[in-house]
């Protein structure tokens, strides 16, 4: 496997190659003073250049990197511009995420903190600070984000418990993992930033909760994942819960905001009902209570 240090060498040459390409940003992991380094970490690079779609149509510069094992290429969209996004793994596990932005919007890529100026063949780009996750760190929720979350919550695992008794397991699988158990990493995040007075990067999808979560409540969510039979799935759905009102109410009230103690009491009892129906059932039962 390449060295970095050969990794960015072959890039920087790759550069000078083409007239078109004027500057080189690396931004991401493997700039960030606080991420983990390892084998499996990428090259995020932006090109600042002047034809980009031409890197598009005419794919052969791939061959400068290596030998492929598979690769994505597609036409990013945003803010009115468009530019072409190459991500590739090749042979010796080096992957590169290439983006090759037009040279007269890079400022656009000035907002990211976590960024370092590679190459600057003009000279006209400003020198940047060191770099820094500051912009990834987990912002305070306002009290109707964080309603709207806890509300969101609760709310799907009505259906994931239906989906459950249905024996509807996408489904059921599907709205647990895409919404609630996307609801509770939200909160998850707000518990962590709170604790670190929100000057705190919790990783992309949660992927650094372990630094940052007491060993106790690591482990609660870490079991929310097994849902490998529907006995499991109903322990795990539960767990997610009980969690949610652990670290939602707590964190309610460190923010002094309102948390829904009535509702996440009432759908909880809804839900061991919906567990306990025999299959086929053709009555509910007596209305839940308080």
């Amino acid at each position: 496997m390449r060295t970095p240090t050969e990794v960015i060498n072959e890039i920087l040459a790759f550069a000078n190659r083409f007239e078109s390409i004027r500057a080189v940003i690396m931004n991401g992991s493997r700039v960030n003073p606080h991420a983990p380094q390892d084998l499996f970490c990428d090259y995020d690079i932006v090109f600042a250049v002047e034809d980009p779609p031409s890197f598009m149509a005419d794919q052969s510069w791939i061959s400068n990197f290596g030998d492929v094992i598979i690769m994505q290429a597609h036409m990013m969209e945003e803010n009115g511009l468009e530019w072409p996004i190459c991500m590739i793994i090749f042979t010796d596990n080096v992957r590169l995420d290439l983006q090759f932005f037009p040279i007269e919007h890079i400022e656009h890529k000035y907002q990211d903190s976590l960024s370092r100026l590679l190459l600057d063949k003009d000279g006209t780009i400003a020198p940047f600070p060191p770099s820094n996750d500051y912009t990834y760190y987990t912002k305070k929720p306002s009290v109707e984000h964080f309603a709207k979350t806890i509300n969101e919550f609760f709310w799907v695992a009505t259906y994931v418990g239906k989906g459950i008794w249905r024996d509807e397991l996408s489904y059921a699988q599907h709205l647990y993992h895409s919404i609630v158990v996307k609801a509770l990493n939200e909160v998850v995040a707000w518990h962590i930033g709170y604790d670190h007075n929100w000057q705190i990067n919790s990783g992309k999808l949660g992927k650094w909760y372990h630094q940052y979560l007491p060993e106790s409540i690591w482990c609660e969510f870490a079991r929310i994942f097994n849902t490998g039979t529907y006995p499991d799935f109903w322990n795990s759905l539960f767990r997610a819960i009980d969690l949610m009102n652990t670290l939602g109410a707590a964190l309610g009230q460190n923010l002094g905001y309102p948390y829904p103690h009535k509702e996440a009491k009432m759908v909880c009892k809804y839900l061991k009902r919906i567990q306990e129906l025999p299959p086929n059932a053709l009555e509910f039962g007596p209305d839940i209570t308080i």
